[in-house]
């Protein structure tokens, strides 16, 4: 009992914090640096109105209209006409005694106030970091410490790439080098690929540090850059920025097809029929677990068919110019926010972009419910006349 009630009251606080109101919060005793989630929630422009902070504007606010998808096969798209983005200012902000909260980066500002803009819907009720049940004691960190680490980054590549690594563009475009920070905060996940992300930027190892489950960080300063973009959609100064780091071929070698899979759960139901078809059609399957070479072969790509998941992130190695064409399940094609991750990445990347939907075998109740990561049926005639579209010229 001495082992499992600790537990059990975690679970209990888990669930209470992810539904009580928060403005309940503000009545809890304390704050979240012994307990609980933060005490207050507040959007970074109502913060910074009422604090003397340093902030500068990178990249000003604008409006973009991303084109239509130039095949859709599912009319419950929500972006299958196209879609205007209204973009906020990104810029680098400094935040004197600023907190950074467990493995997602969570920023905190004085008064035990969760500074949301700056991680993905974290301004959302039903954000994750409402669901604090305890984190270890502060460490402080003297100096200028930047922050890289983000919402969901420590285990996933898409979050760790566009999210979170990604914001050093902005943070370079003010002159800083990595040399101005005493610590460089880096989301948790290590691949091959990140530590080649990692070189390709010479991230100095010996100023890396990497948050933990239930860890947080006091800092001196806080560097924090904003959040590129907003939910399900990714700027075009991420991937302008990637291929400054990783410039594409020359495009007169740009004439590979790439079959890009992915492992692990919510997979297409008809793999082998999709390999067949993929390599009569003349494309090459990658993996980029398991390929060594594949960022080379993905700059020489002029069509890439991919199936949906984090490491389609892995497009930042593609030229202005690819077609893509994803294969998506129906609970993430229709959702309002998570449909658009792709879509907004590649059209604000200057590569045209398709989806064919399939549908899954378990889909999610209400929007803000976790994925089911189920697997999902494709229709052949769907796959065949999106592969049709993806090579016209």
């Amino acid at each position: 009992m001495r082992q499992r009630l600790p537990k059990l009251i975690d679970r209990l606080l888990l669930r209470l914090f992810g539904i009580v109101p928060r403005t309940v919060l503000r009545w809890l005793p304390g704050s979240s640096r012994s307990f609980g989630p933060p005490r207050r929630w507040q959007d970074w422009r109502g913060y910074r109105a009422r604090h003397s902070l340093n902030w500068s504007v990178v990249v000003p606010a604008h409006e973009e209209r991303l084109p239509p998808p130039f095949f859709c096969s599912d009319t419950g798209v929500p972006f299958r006409k196209g879609k205007t983005v209204r973009w906020d200012d990104a810029g680098v902000a400094e935040i004197p005694g600023g907190r950074i909260l467990d493995q997602h980066g969570w920023v905190v500002g004085a008064g035990d106030t969760f500074l949301g803009d700056f991680c993905q819907m974290g301004l959302a009720w039903h954000s994750a970091a409402n669901r604090i049940v305890s984190l270890r004691r502060p460490q402080k960190l003297s100096g200028r410490i930047l922050n890289l680490a983000t919402a969901w980054a420590a285990s996933n590549f898409f979050h760790y790439t566009i999210d979170g690594v990604g914001r050093w563009a902005l943070v370079r475009r003010t002159g800083s080098r990595w040399e101005d920070f005493d610590r460089i905060v880096l989301p948790a996940l290590r691949t091959p690929a990140t530590a080649m992300i990692e070189r390709a930027l010479e991230i100095p190892g010996d100023r890396v540090i990497r948050p933990a489950h239930r860890g947080q960080f006091e800092c001196d300063c806080l560097v924090q850059p904003s959040f590129p973009g907003a939910a399900g959609l990714t700027p075009g100064w991420v991937t302008e920025f990637y291929r400054e780091v990783f410039p594409p071929v020359e495009t007169s070698r740009r004439r590979r097809r790439i079959f890009l899979v992915r492992e692990g759960r919510r997979q297409p139901l008809d793999r082998a029929w999709l390999q067949t078809v993929a390599a009569e059609a003349g494309f090459e399957t990658i993996d980029p677990l398991s390929t060594p070479d594949f960022r080379e072969r993905l700059s020489e790509a002029s069509h890439v068919l991919a199936v949906h998941g984090a490491g389609l992130a892995n497009l930042i190695f593609c030229a202005p110019g690819t077609r893509v064409l994803e294969l998506v399940p129906s609970e993430v094609a229709r959702h309002p926010f998570f449909s658009t991750y792709f879509y907004s990445f590649c059209a604000t990347a200057g590569m045209p972009y398709g989806i064919v939907v399939g549908r899954s075998l378990v889909e999610r109740r209400r929007p803000f419910d976790s994925q089911k990561m189920s697997d999902y049926e494709l229709r052949r005639d769907d796959v065949l006349r999106g592969i049709a579209a993806l090579l016209e010229q």
